[in-house]
């Protein structure tokens, strides 16, 4: 397909309109098709009427279908696609529920099995096209074919009075996972990695789940073995007792893959780094220190060291049941936890450094960093953290709590209740579930932590400056995009730009992110499902604005869920997994 000339702005606008695509895109063959794959066995669900929970409703509904081939359907293009993205697959996954649950039981936005939604370019001219595909996960194929197996976590978000509830479904799980000899409880629903060759889908309650690209096929379950290699069966399957965290981190100068993993039990939490070669040079580490089961997303890595996180999302059954509360609840009383500790740690030989502020909550870390003396000594660990003052409630919705409304979210009198802007330190007054980027300096030599709003580039920040001085620098230095009214977009990707031997800035490259229209959508319905449009929209990181930064939009005939987390797949990285998927299948591989 011919790339089009760069449109005017006025041209670029409604871009959820099918019948406003422009006119000079030419169509080498309509489009193909998706169905519902011949593997499935739960016959999709056509609404008439919007499902009661609010993350089974308009786009955050699931998907049933799959698209057809392995080359996918041809999207238009408005505007350039940088012709450093040539060859390249955007991939993101998200939670694509299989069973659609009665409106009266417990359901959360991150259950779901994974499902992977892909925009590969061509190799000859930059045409985009799209494919989706399931996750084929043991979750996936034993609940297609035996029914749900696995647990809502709405359950567990749910109030006390649940907690016979949780015990006896906790039974029942138990049961038919040994009597179907189910043992990998992930199902590749929340990230995704790109490690030793291999596509990776995670989600942190057990092992990763390996994909072919470009067909995002599933391979198998991989804990990185070496190649040949087989992992022993559990006989029964416990939740996150042998996992790798949904956010492994690889150090961009000498390959090391960083994971850690929480658990269910004592000691809580784990800790491994693999070789760019795939040797084990840190395997399965217990942390000490951790005093109970807690949720830990993410963590960071510097040079030297790395942070882990004990936060106050926690599951304690019998206090929280005694209170009425949730069986997994925030606890605003108790300090948030971190431990720093060294790259290649070793629990018999290093010892954990522990640092504490005051309660809050992190999903997502940004950065993280070395702060050095003269001498090259490491004084302090920084990092750059989306931080909140709880759990943020409106994710946290489960079951009704009455007829038109579900337990969790923030309450009436939240709603009605005015807060203070951050900037002065008063963070009992600021809104609980806003999120912002926050610096945390871990201070080697006084064990102190230091918080701040970073406001300047280049790990320069203001420490609590007040709230009117940071209002001014934000509107001076940050810039604000809006996508247009009813449109809302998924998670933002950074991808830096090619640069052969030149050192580029570090905001040098492009900005991808789904963005959906939901005038699409009525009455929390999507009303003509046959019709659907998703946009992926490609600025220039540099200049996020709809003027100037806005480069491209991928038109893409297909309605895409509002999922969770993606990566850019190189055409290097392509040819690698190529490469791998030759050497398996060759009568002389091990």
């Amino acid at each position: 397909m011919t790339i089009p000339e760069q449109k005017s702005l006025q041209q670029q606008q409604a871009p959820s309109n099918p019948e406003s695509s422009s006119s000079d895109n030419n169509h080498a063959a309509p489009p193909k098709q998706s169905h519902v794959p011949p593997d499935v066995r739960v016959p999709p669900e056509k609404r008439t009427k919007a499902h009661a929970h609010p993350y089974l409703q308009g786009n955050f509904y699931p998907v049933f279908e799959e698209t057809t081939g392995q080359e996918g359907i041809e999207c238009e293009v408005v505007g350039v696609i940088p012709e450093s993205l040539r060859g390249s697959q955007y991939i993101r996954t998200g939670p694509n529920t299989l069973h659609i649950p009665e409106e009266q039981f417990a359901h959360h936005f991150f259950d779901g099995d994974g499902n992977s939604q892909v925009d590969p370019n061509g190799n000859v001219s930059i045409q985009p096209r799209y494919m989706n595909r399931y996750v084929r996960s043991e979750a996936f194929k034993k609940g297609n074919k035996h029914g749900p197996i696995l647990m809502s976590i709405g359950l567990f978000m749910n109030g006390g009075r649940s907690l016979w509830r949780v015990v006896r479904e906790s039974a029942s799980h138990l049961f038919k996972a040994s009597l179907y000899r189910f043992s990998n409880v992930a199902n590749g629903n929340t990230a995704l990695a790109f490690l030793g060759s291999r596509l990776l889908a995670l989600q942190e309650a057990g092992v990763p789940w390996e994909m072919t690209v470009p067909a995002l096929e599933t391979v198998g379950e991989y804990y990185f073995e070496q190649e040949g290699q087989k992992r022993r069966p559990k006989l029964i399957p416990i939740p996150n007792s042998e996992a790798c965290t949904a956010h492994p981190k690889v150090d961009p100068k000498n390959g090391d893959t960083v994971y850690f993993s929480w658990r269910l039990f004592k000691p809580y939490a784990f800790y491994g780094v693999i070789s760019l070669d795939g040797k084990k040079r840190v395997w399965e580490q217990p942390i000490p220190g951790f005093k109970r089961a807690t949720m830990s997303h993410d963590f960071a890595i510097t040079e030297t060291h790395s942070i882990i996180m004990d936060l106050n999302y926690a599951l304690n059954p019998v206090k929280n049941s005694k209170l009425g509360k949730p069986l997994v609840s925030f606890d605003a009383d108790a300090p948030a936890r971190f431990a720093i500790i060294p790259r290649y740690f070793d629990s018999k030989k290093n010892k954990v450094l522990w640092f504490e502020t005051q309660s809050c909550h992190v999903f997502h870390t940004a950065n993280a960093w070395d702060e050095k003396d003269r001498d090259g000594n490491v004084v302090a660990i920084c990092m750059v953290a989306c931080r909140s003052e709880r759990f943020v409630a409106d994710i946290n919705l489960w079951t009704p709590s009455g007829p038109d409304n579900y337990g969790g979210g923030k309450t009436k009198e939240e709603f009605e209740r005015s807060y203070v802007r951050p900037g002065d330190g008063d963070y009992a007054h600021q809104d609980p579930d806003a999120t912002y980027l926050t610096l945390f300096r871990f201070d080697l030599q006084t064990m102190e932590t230091r918080l701040g709003r970073l406001t300047k580039g280049k790990g320069i920040s203001e420490w609590e400056i007040g709230s009117d001085a940071l209002q001014q620098l934000d509107e001076t230095i940050h810039k604000r995009c809006y996508f247009g009214p009813q449109i809302f977009g998924s998670e933002a990707l950074f991808v830096p730009r090619e640069s052969g031997n030149v050192e580029l800035d570090e905001d040098d490259g492009f900005l991808l992110v789904y963005v959906y229209d939901e005038n699409q959508i009525r009455d929390d319905l999507v009303v003509d499902p046959e019709n659907q449009v998703t946009e992926l929209w490609i600025y220039d990181a540099k200049t996020i604005d709809m003027d100037k930064g806005l480069l491209a939009k991928i038109r893409i005939p297909r309605r895409i869920p509002y999922g969770f987390h993606g990566l850019l797949v190189t055409k290097e990285q392509i040819q690698e997994n190529k490469d791998l998927v030759a050497r398996r299948s060759s009568p002389t591989a091990i």
